[in-house]
């Protein structure tokens, strides 16, 4: 019983400024905070490393990229298509009319 009487008392006395008892109940809360985050930090870090947290699904494969010539040779005409506009000065004009209209 005594020491809900403390608390209780601890409480009350917190409506009166007390800057040793204020700046210690500051600091307690910052260090507690910063522990906490220190801790989250560290246990994501590990988990996510060693695959605990995250880990890949094992069946599964990353699937093949089929490149082909054709494919490779109709990216490369589009873009030189497109570095010869370009060079001409042929630029695309955008749509800038009122939208009202």
């Amino acid at each position: 019983m005594k020491y809900l009487a403390k608390i209780i008392g601890f409480f009350k006395t917190l409506g009166r400024p007390f800057p040793v008892r204020d700046w210690y109940i500051t600091l307690s809360v910052a260090g507690i905070l910063s522990l906490a985050l220190i801790a989250l930090s560290v246990y994501l870090f590990i988990g996510i490393q060693s695959g605990i947290i995250i880990a890949p699904k094992g069946g599964e494969q990353a699937p093949t990229i089929n490149v082909s010539r054709e494919n490779l040779n109709s990216t490369l005409e589009k873009y030189n298509a497109r570095a010869l506009n370009f060079e001409v000065g042929n630029y695309p004009v955008p749509n800038v009319g009122d939208p009202a209209r």
